[in-house]
């Protein structure tokens, strides 16, 4: 009797355990059911984000050939009119009057000062006339490209007669 008393309790005992676990195991599939519906949600999301960045770097990539492009355009026309106003100017250039160099994608033009204006005068000579119009005419149907110009005088007096009374 005892035993059986024994049995009985154990019997009890071991149905509580399994109904313990089979409540752990409901709980536990229910968490993993959970962990995998919000793992399906980031995959899917990781999945469109990957879909957008590799959208955004063909964007970028497209936009980089397309500046590529433009960079070797730019310099064709740079290399053009540095052709041309070597060509124009061939004659200054041999007699080193007039300096040309082309320098990354910039072209810059440097004249010797009694090209432009006899010493001690403000106003541009027949010289100076004549190699302007040459340049002008290279440069003629050159657009959108910023052309600077820079200069100095030099020191000897000005006669004090004219617009400017020194130098």
């Amino acid at each position: 009797l005892w035993e059986n008393d024994q049995l009985k309790q154990n019997k009890a005992l071991l149905e509580k355990q399994i109904a313990e676990l089979l409540e752990q195991q409901s709980s536990l599939e229910e968490h993993l059911s959970i962990k995998e519906k919000k793992q399906i949600q980031l995959s899917q999301a990781l999945d469109q984000e990957i879909e957008k960045q590799e959208a955004m770097i063909q964007t970028h990539q497209e936009t980089l050939e397309e500046f590529k492009l433009s960079v070797e355009e730019e310099k064709e026309e740079i290399s053009s009119l540095h052709g041309k106003l070597v060509e124009e100017l061939q004659n200054e250039i041999t007699n080193r009057e007039i300096k040309l160099q082309e320098l990354n994608g910039r072209i810059s033009l440097s004249m010797e000062n009694k090209i432009l204006f006899p010493s001690g005068t403000a106003n541009l000579g027949d010289r100076g006339s004549e190699v302007l119009n040459k340049i002008s005419s290279a440069l003629s149907e050159t657009t959108d490209h910023i052309i600077r110009v820079e200069g100095h005088t030099d020191d000897v007096p000005l006669s004090g007669r004219g617009l400017y009374k020194n130098n």
